[in-house]
């Protein structure tokens, strides 16, 4: 089903360890509206339509975060962003995808991509790296591994609290978690329903390693910004925390691949 399919494509960015995730799904305009209304806090806007459309769910305020980084204006300025508001940059973004081959190096940047790896991607030509899984990694891998781990066990869980009958909005982690009122038009306990739909999934899990489901999510949201909190509190299961040692890279990403 709809819900679920963008539950197992995009779940941590679901749960605020990840600031946005990009996928290709084949979806009808009523479909997408649906989805729209189940996602309080965070915006799905298509950034390219082709066969299916190319879908990038995100988080405002995380994403907001990221292009105000003064290092990541210097890399993306020649590459002709000149304004770093969320509207604009997406706007730069869905030209250089209808003129491009394949996905744009920087499209990175709006997945949270730490910004030595784009560049250590580049610079290599996607060769020489240090590890490969849901993206090639040229520094902090240990940080990395922790990461992939992340993102495998949310999805697991997420999931399952979903077949367990808990409706996609509750499974959104708020920024306000007291305010657990549904979305307007939002279905109460029951799971989307609608035609099938094809997808080309876009974030590869590595599942070589696993982070014990009980572990407490450290409260701080592991993005290319390390100043923003986590609520103390959260409706889904918590996902694995960030014990990574100290100095290590925190920011999170993972590579789309090619529809």
């Amino acid at each position: 089903m709809l819900e679920q399919e963008l539950i197992s494509l995009a779940a941590p960015t679901l749960a605020g360890i990840k600031p946005g995730s990009l996928f290709s799904m084949q979806i009808s305009s009523d479909d997408l509206t649906h989805l729209r209304t189940q996602l309080p806090g965070l915006r799905l806007v298509v950034l390219a339509q082709a066969q299916k459309e190319l879908l990038y769910l995100f988080r405002p305020e995380q994403l907001s975060l990221i292009l105000h980084r003064p290092e990541v204006q210097r890399f993306l300025l020649p590459l002709g962003y000149t304004s770093f508001t969320i509207g604009a940059a997406l706007h730069h973004l869905r030209t250089r995808l209808a003129h491009a081959s394949g996905f744009p190096h920087e499209i990175g940047i709006f997945l949270g991509y730490p910004l030595e790896d784009v560049q250590g991607f580049i610079q290599h030509h996607g060769q020489n790296c240090l590890l490969s899984g849901c993206w090639k990694v040229y520094a902090h891998v240990e940080a990395a591994q922790r990461t992939f781990a992340a993102y495998h066990t949310c999805r697991q869980q997420f999931l399952q609290r979903y077949a367990e009958g808990a409706p996609l909005y509750q499974l959104i982690v708020q920024a306000h978690p007291d305010d657990t009122q549904p979305p307007a038009n939002a279905p109460q306990h029951q799971h989307s329903t609608g035609s099938s739909h094809g997808s080309s999934h876009m974030e590869t899990p590595d599942t070589r390693r696993k982070t014990a489901p009980n572990e407490s999510l450290r409260k701080r949201v592991p993005d290319n910004d390390r100043s923003v909190p986590i609520p103390a509190r959260i409706h889904p299961p918590q996902c694995s925390p960030d014990t990574r040692p100290a100095g290590a890279s925190r920011r999170l990403y993972s590579t789309p691949r090619r529809p």
